[in-house]
């Protein structure tokens, strides 16, 4: 896994983390903004098993906060044939995991 330094300011409640992953910038990027400005909730949930049986959804990067003993850690999907991206949050410590999206990729 290669260590990214990701330093992100968003208003009153900055975020500065420093994440172990497989992201490039851009994409750890999208994960953090999508979580800081509260993307990741029930409006975006995505029943995975429906979708997937549909659309055929593939691993772009992982990231996880190492400074965080929290257990959450991102998966960036991408949708093959369309510019979607999904992002996946793993609980480790409850094993508990849900998807959100689609959100459009401005990188992809």
């Amino acid at each position: 896994m290669t260590l990214l330094i990701l330093l992100a300011f968003f208003g009153p409640g900055d975020l500065h983390t420093i994440q172990f992953g497989n992201c490039s910038s851009l994409e750890s990027e999208f994960i953090s903004t999508h979580f800081a400005r509260g993307n990741l909730n029930s409006d975006n949930l995505v029943d995975r098993d429906s979708y997937s049986a549909e659309h055929q959804l593939s691993v772009v990067c992982s990231l996880r906060n190492a400074l965080v003993l929290d257990g959450l850690s991102f998966t960036l999907e991408s949708e093959r044939d369309a510019p979607n991206l999904f992002i996946s949050v793993r609980n480790g410590l409850d094993g508990s995991s849900k998807t959100y999206g689609p959100f459009i990729s401005y990188f992809k």
